[in-house]
Order: C-alpha cells, then sequence, then structure tokens
C-alpha cells in the first residue's frame, strides 16, 4: 500500500510490514532487470525496462538508500547516460537517488557517492556540451546540469575531498558557478596529494571507475606542468621526476602493477606517464625493492609469493583467511562488472562462501562500508544449502568437462594469458576438496585475476590429496615439461604463474620439514580435513560428515601426526612435480626470474654431484659449454654482480671468452671473436641477449618445425652478436651496410623479431627516416603477453612521423610504445633489476620524444639528447651503465 510515512513528507513509498522489499531481494530483481537491458536491442526496449526501475525506486522509497542497492543503480545507470535517448530517464533515476541520499546521509553513502562521482560526472558534462553530431536538448541538458550542481556546488560539505579530485571543467558558461567552485576546492590540493589518495582506494575499483578517475588525474598532472613551463605554477613540483618522495614511488608502482590485465590498455597508456616521472631506482640494487619497503612491490604478486597459508592450514591445504579476504574483495569489485552475467557469477560465489564459517570469520574481517556491500548476499553459515551448491556445480563440471590429459588446455601457442589460464584452473579446480576453492569454480573460467591467484593453493591442495583415482601428479608433471617448460613457449606469464605455484609447493615442504616438534595448537575450526573427499572428483555429499569429523579430529590429532600422514604424498620431492630441474632454469632465465634460476640449478648440482659444486674445469674441444654453466652465466650477467662469472667459467674456449669480453664491455675483442664465428660456422649456445640449451638438452620432442626454428635461431645469434658489437663500438656506416648484406643473403633474418629491432635501432640513431622492413613480423602473428620488444621500431616510426609532420601516426606509435612497455613493466619479475630499469628508461625516450613533438622541435634535437645523463643523473653503476648506452646517443 503506498502512504507517507508522516505527515509532512513529500512522497509516497510502499510500508513493507512484512520484509517482503528486503536488500537481497531487491539485489536479485535488479540482476533480472540488468539482464533485460543488456538483451534489449533497440534503445526503445532499454526506456521500458528502465521504468521498470522508476517504478522500483518509488516503491522502496527511502530503502533506495541501502548501500547495496544504490550502489548496483549507480553501476547499472551510470554507463546508460551516454546514449542520448536514455538521458532523460537515467537523469530522473539519478536525481531520485540523490535525494534520498541527502535524507539519509552517512559516512558510507558519502563513500559509495565519492567513488561514482569522477564518472557520473564526466558522464554529465558530456551532455551538456553542444555537440554538431547530436541534437540539443534543453530538457536534457537542463537536467543534467542540475545533476552536476547536486553532486559540486550544492552537495555536503563530506563531499568536498571527493570533488577536489575531479578533472577540470571545460571553459563554457554553463559551467562558470561550478568551474570556479571547484578551482577553489582544489586551490591547495596538490597532485601529490591527490595521487596518494586515489592509489589508496583504487586496488578494488572496477576498471570503469579506475579509468575515469586516473584520467582526471591524469589531466590534472599535465595542466600542471603547462602551468610549470609557463611560470605559472611555481613550487608545483618539488621534484620533476619524483625520484626522492618514496611515497609518491611506491603509489605510481601500484598503479603499475594494476596494469597486467588483457582489458588495461587504456590505463596502462596514463600510467606510463607518472612512471616516466618516477624513473629508475637505486642502481645498485640486485633484486627490484620499493624504496622503505623490504617485502615484494605488488599487492597482486605478493599475495601469490608469499605464503597462501599459515601452518595449520598449510598442513591441511586449505586457503587461508588472509588470502579468502583477498579473494572476497575481488568478488566485491566484480559486484559492479560491465557484464551482467559476472555480477551474478560474483554474487552466487559471494553467497556460497558467506554460507561456510570460513566466510563469515572472513567477513568481519572488513570495514563497514564493504561489510554492508557484501552482507546483503549471506543468510549465515547453512551447510546444507552450501551441499547444494557443490551439487550443482559438481553437475555442471561433468556437464562442462575440460579434460586436463588434452594438450589443448595446456599449450600457450596464440593464446593470451586469459585464454590460456582460465580454462586450465578450471579443469584443476574440480579436483579439489576444499570448499572455498570448489566454490569458485565459475569464477576462474571467466576471471584470469581470480584463476591466478587461486592456482597455487589448487596445486597445493591436489597435491595433499591421496584418494586420487587419476594420477595427477604424473600427468601434470609431463604437461609441464611438453608445454610449459620448453624454448617454444612465448607466452612468458604462464612461465611465471607456474614458478610462483612451484615456489608454494617448495615453502609447503620447507614448513613440513621445520614442523617436526609437536605443536599444541590446534587446527582451526573452519579448516576442513583431509578426509573431505571422494575417489576423483569432489562431491558435496560429505560436507556435513566432515564438519563433524574436524570437530572431533582437532581435539585428537596432533600437528606432528598430519605432518607424517601428509609429507610422504606433498612433501617426498621438493616441488612435488617430476621435472627436470635444468628445464626449469632455463624457462626461469627466459622470464627474467635469475635468482629461481640459480637455485634450480643448485638443486639439480646436489643431484648430480652430491655436493653444492658445479663441478670440474672442462678441458674437452666441444665449444658449447655445459648445460648448467650456460645457465648460470645466464643468470650472473644480468644481476648487477659482475665477480660471479669468472668462479663459474672454468675454460678458454671461443664462446667463454666472448662471454667475458661482453660482460666486461670490451666490445672490440667481441667483435673479433664473432667475427671469427661467423667466418668457422660455429654456433654459441646462447639466449636472447646471450645464452641457452641446444634442443638435444631440452627435452622437448623433436618436432620438425620446432626444430628448425631453434636451428634457424641459433646459426643466426653469432651475426646478432657481431651488430651489437658494431654498434656498442661506433661503426654505425659499417653497421647500415652489413645488415643490408646481411639481409639479401639470409632469408631467414628477414622475419626475426630481434635481428629487425636491431636493424631499427641502428636507423634510428643513424637519422635514417627512410629505413623500413614490410615483411618483418609475418612469421610472428601479435599475441597479447608474448615479450616481443617493438621499442626501436616504435621509437624509429615515432621520430620519422615527427620529421614528416605526420601528427596522427606520431601519436598512435607513441601510444602503442608505451602501452607495450607498461605491460612489460608490470609482468617483469622482480628479480629482473636491469630489465625494469632499462624499461623505464625506454619509456622516457619515448616520453621525451612526445615532448619535443609538443615543443615543435626538429628530429635532429630529439636524437642528440643524452637520455642516460638526463634519466639517471649521476649514475655509475655497472647495472646502469650498460643501461644508459643502449638509449644514449
Amino acid at each position: 500500500m503506498l502512504r507517507c510515512r508522516d505527515d509532512k513528507c513529500t512522497s509516497a513509498a510502499v510500508v513493507d510490514k512484512i520484509n517482503i522489499f528486503r536488500p537481497d531481494r531487491v539485489f536479485m530483481f535488479l540482476v533480472e532487470i540488468h539482464y533485460k537491458i543488456a538483451a534489449a536491442s533497440h534503445y526503445r526496449h532499454k526506456c521500458h525496462r528502465l521504468a521498470g526501475i522508476e517504478v522500483l525506486i518509488s516503491v522502496l522509497g527511502q530503502r533506495v538508500a541501502v548501500l547495496s542497492t544504490s550502489n548496483y543503480l549507480f553501476n547499472l545507470i551510470g554507463p546508460l547516460i551516454g546514449c542520448p535517448a536514455l538521458q532523460d530517464q537515467c537523469c530522473r533515476i539519478l536525481s531520485a537517488l540523490l535525494l534520498s541520499f541527502k535524507k539519509n546521509l552517512s559516512a558510507d553513502i558519502t563513500r559509495l557517492l565519492g567513488e561514482q562521482i569522477q564518472f557520473l560526472v564526466s558522464k554529465l558534462v558530456a551532455c551538456c556540451i553542444p555537440s554538431k553530431t547530436k541534437e540539443s536538448c534543453d530538457s536534457t541538458t537542463s537536467q543534467a546540469l542540475s545533476l552536476l550542481h547536486m553532486l559540486t556546488v550544492d552537495s555536503d560539505p563530506s563531499m568536498y575531498e571527493y570533488i577536489k579530485e575531479l578533472e577540470p571543467f571545460p571553459e563554457l558558461k554553463i559551467f562558470e558557478e561550478i568551474r570556479n567552485f571547484h578551482e577553489e576546492l582544489c586551490h591547495t590540493y596538490s597532485i601529490r596529494d591527490h595521487i596518494l589518495n586515489f592509489v589508496k582506494k583504487s586496488c578494488y575499483l572496477p576498471p570503469r571507475l579506475l579509468l575515469s578517475s586516473l584520467q582526471a588525474l591524469h589531466k590534472k598532472l599535465l595542466i600542471g606542468e603547462t602551468f610549470q613551463r609557463e611560470g605559472r605554477a611555481e613550487g608545483y613540483f618539488k621534484d620533476r621526476y619524483w625520484h626522492g618522495d618514496h611515497e609518491i614511488v611506491n603509489a605510481v608502482w601500484t598503479l603499475v602493477h594494476m596494469c597486467g590485465s588483457d582489458d588495461a590498455s587504456d590505463v596502462r597508456e596514463l600510467v606510463s606517464d607518472f612512471l616516466s616521472r618516477v624513473g629508475a631506482g637505486d642502481p645498485y640494487c640486485v633484486v627490484f625493492h620499493l624504496p622503505g619497503k623490504n617485502s615484494h612491490i605488488l599487492p597482486r604478486k605478493s599475495i601469490g609469493n608469499s605464503s597462501t597459508v599459515d601452518i595449520s592450514s598449510n598442513i591441511d591445504a586449505h586457503i587461508s583467511e588472509e588470502l579468502l579476504v583477498v579473494l572476497m574483495k575481488l568478488l566485491m569489485k566484480y559486484l559492479m562488472d560491465d557484464s551482467v552475467k559476472i555480477v551474478d557469477m560474483a554474487s552466487q560465489t559471494l553467497r556460497g562462501i558467506l554460507l561456510t564459517e570460513r566466510g563469515q570469520s572472513a567477513l568481519r574481517s572488513f570495514d563497514s562500508y564493504q561489510r554492508s556491500l557484501i552482507e546483503v548476499h549471506s543468510k549465515g553459515v547453512n551447510i546444507e544449502l552450501v551441499e547444494n551448491f557443490l551439487a550443482d556445480l559438481d553437475r555442471k563440471s561433468k556437464v562442462e568437462a575440460i579434460s586436463l590429459e588434452k594438450s589443448t588446455v595446456w599449450v600457450t601457442d596464440g593464446k593470451s594469458f586469459a585464454m590460456w589460464i582460465c580454462p586450465l584452473v578450471y579443469s584443476l579446480i574440480v579436483y579439489c576438496n576444499d570448499v572455498i576453492l570448489r566454490l569458485c569454480q565459475d569464477m576462474v573460467f571467466f576471471k584470469a585475476e581470480v584463476a591466478e591467484l587461486l592456482l597455487p593453493s589448487i596445486l597445493v591442495n591436489i597435491a595433499a590429496r591421496k584418494d586420487l583415482d587419476i594420477d595427477l601428479h604424473k600427468l601434470i608433471s609431463l604437461q609441464l615439461k611438453e608445454h610449459i617448460f620448453r624454448e617454444s613457449n612465448k607466452l612468458i606469464k604462464s612461465i611465471q604463474v607456474i614458478l610462483n605455484c612451484l615456489n608454494e609447493l617448495r615453502v609447503c615442504h620447507v614448513m613440513a620439514l621445520s614442523s617436526r616438534v609437536p605443536s599444541r595448537r590446534e587446527t582451526s575450526k573452519n579448516s576442513r580435513p583431509s578426509n573431505y573427499s571422494s575417489k576423483g572428483r569432489s562431491t558435496p555429499a560429505k560436507a556435513r560428515e566432515s564438519a563433524v569429523v574436524s570437530s572431533a579430529s582437532a581435539k585428537t590429532q596432533t600437528l606432528w601426526e598430519k605432518v607424517s600422514s601428509h609429507l610422504p604424498c606433498i612433501f617426498a620431492v621438493v616441488y612435488w612435480f617430476s621435472i627436470d630441474y635444468l628445464l626449469v632454469a632455463k624457462s626461469a632465465i627466459s622470464c627474467g626470474s635469475y635468482f629461481t634460476s640459480v637455485m634450480y640449478v643448485e638443486h639439480w648440482c646436489e643431484e648430480q654431484f652430491k655436493s653444492m659444486t658445479i663441478g670440474g674445469p672442462d678441458f674437452s674441444d666441444n665449444e658449447m659449454l655445459p648445460d648448467h654453466i650456460q645457465i648460470l652465466v645466464s643468470a650472473v650477467t644480468r644481476i648487477n654482480e659482475p665477480d660471479s662469472l669468472y668462479g663459474i667459467l672454468q675454460s678458454h674456449k671461443l664462446t667463454s671468452q666472448i662471454i667475458t669480453f661482453e660482460h666486461e664491455g670490451n666490445w672490440g675483442k667481441a667483435l673479433e671473436y664473432y667475427d671469427l664465428q661467423v667466418q668457422s660456422g660455429v654456433s654459441l649456445q646462447k639466449d636472447g641477449n646471450s645464452r641457452s640449451l641446444s634442443l638435444e638438452q631440452t627435452g622437448v620432442p623433436n618436432s620438425s618445425s620446432f626444430a628448425l626454428e631453434v636451428h634457424e635461431i641459433k646459426q643466426s645469434r653469432p651475426y646478432k652478436g657481431l651488430i651489437r658489437s658494431l654498434q656498442q663500438i661506433g661503426c654505425t656506416h659499417v653497421l647500415d651496410m652489413y645488415c643490408q648484406g646481411l639481409t639479401s643473403r639470409k632469408e631467414d633474418l628477414r622475419h626475426d623479431r630481434e635481428f629487425a629491432e636491431l636493424q631499427y635501432e641502428s636507423a634510428w640513431r643513424a637519422g635514417n627516416w627512410d629505413f623500413s622492413l614490410p615483411c618483418v613480423g609475418a612469421s610472428f602473428p601479435p599475441t597479447q603477453n608474448i615479450k616481443y620488444d617493438h621499442f626501436n621500431e616504435n621509437l624509429h616510426s615515432c621520430l620519422r612521423a615527427l620529421q614528416e609532420g605526420d601528427l596522427g601516426d606520431f601519436l598512435r606509435k607513441l601510444r602503442d610504445s608505451k602501452q607495450e612497455l607498461v605491460w612489460s613493466v608490470s609482468d617483469a619479475s622482480e628479480e629482473s633489476t636491469e630489465y625494469i630499469y632499462l624499461t623505464i628508461i625506454k619509456l622516457q625516450a619515448v616520453t621525451q620524444s612526445f615532448q619535443s613533438g609538443s615543443y615543435s622541435v626538429t628530429v635532429e634535437t630529439v636524437v642528440s639528447v643524452d637520455y642516460g645523463s638526463t634519466m639517471l643523473g649521476s649514475y655509475s653503476s655497472p647495472c646502469v651503465h650498460g643501461l644508459t648506452s643502449c638509449v644514449k646517443e
């Protein structure tokens, strides 16, 4: 029944005495409306569905201010404002929400509106700006402008902190009052404060809100720098490149590591400008760390690199509460996803997790705002409903089964990271006996972020099981050997993820060995016992039974008994899998995990030589170095540690001499030896910039196409080494003629990406803007997350476009280059400090070219800039000395 709650109210609403309009029911209703709006093919159909939302808001009255309801409404209505045919309805709905907020203002509502305000304001401003391509509508403009006033000038003072972060308003007459109000608020709000405040709340923002807020921050940065150059903003930046501000450095790197997903291309372009201003860090560090921090730098990566379970839960192979909290925050972010399917799936997953005691315990660690958004999906602990959830998932997994025995699940060729990891984790998770992991079955198939987060815990859980009919240990080991740890695997991130999983298994091994003294601490009552399982895949039939067993066993079973029972299964081998350590070590080199590679070589040496030694000197006539020596050389020449190489190389072979000369920077001698090698036809076993194993030594099946590819790569390495030596010496014209002759003589080099990059680098250094290789890359189709370096090609194209005055091509290549460089840094191993710093310097180089383009200077001025001295200051470490020469003209 519609009626007023009191005589003074101006609006009517349904008095819900029997609690029909519970927040969880309203959420489910909005999900159904969202499905229908998404399915509508014409804007008239969408208008019809939005009319239902208007009625719902009228019926709910003040109950629409419930955080879960209003949050979903903003998520649903916000993206539709950009459609001219729907703007009137969207504005009316937003107006009703804002009026409701004004009557029920609280700290949580202010925070909710603060997260949404940048996106909403940007959409409303676009509605008010006249355009030649759209018809002007006075009513829509008036409504949008009225909403802008409600969000800014007429807002509560508690919103001012969020209003400061809005991007500057256009200099149009209709925005004059709002613009003046905004400028007055921002007068004392520095870019530093803006960055720090933004990063604090950015970790779990959905992509739409993250992008709009970051665009505002980026625009403010550029405007501030423009004012500074013109002398109108004295003291706007105390340090132009922010080297000395540890808080800013940490904040910017937090943004960098949000750029690793496939759909973050727009974010990467914006973050690149912040990273280029931070610059390279301490050149003397061996492992990359942020200033003031001793732990890993990434929130995303630290989750995986740290132990995901404590001792008690580790022995039981269940995820920890810390990891569960991170998982629930990700699911909370997905409740605001653009796809209604993801929203629905995240809601169901949260509902299942919150039916468990572990879920309820994790919920208590959330603040009031987060708890208000999530607890609407909670119905309390209910084992029976958990069983029903798991039964449905089990039936679904049998219908949509993805066999682990199929190589298509493991192969990485032609796949992005998400395309590879999601089906793989989905096929593995059905063998887990942990309830939380099983409840995430659907999410891991659609969200690579969740799949990557849970994969280490999934493998630990599988390794702990003794009752599986299928020998997953043998199956996974074989698939990893054939598809992941092989030279043809160019999906670098797949190697990094598996290395992280192996490290998690190693942590379990070390913790088990260190737990020989029995502990009196009982395991958590929320943990499931190891007998919660069935033969083969997990089924929900024993959920209630295992809860009872867990309670009883916790009182009688000591920690040492658990260790003893699990030790033969999990910890018989350090990494559980039966894989050649040298194979893993070589793959670790390819993804920049140099210290990890050394650790695996140490394991191999202990097995081979029964002690920590690399073996005796090599006096054979074979020019190739032993496998483990090659790997160690590849690692120590990249970790800013100059002396270890001399203890590893125990021969005077041609190969060893070239490695030593390159390491010492003696490029004249390296050139002589490479020339000898080319003349004699001897092929050095080097990877990328250095060394690699031969095909026979990798243990990879002898595929004819793969063997041919590896053979061609080996044959081309002496030529590339010769080219690098000529570059370092400065023989530009000799190098140009040599490359031309080499390209005409060797057909396979025409499609070699590394060779092409060397030629493009020589071309832009020499100012040869007519140089081009139209056929390069024809045999290497672009694939996401593959470490193909296009920096020199893009830089050459940028400078050529700048020379020719082609602004469109200049900006396009500049954008592509910046996105690629930030992506490579975001996914780089923390062990590859030199690579990270070199990539940052490259980013600064392309940023400098953009600034030069803005100043309309000549190309000769751009390429004459001493990037090394400009970006690195007075650094003189061996690590940076090599980096400077790469971009120094």
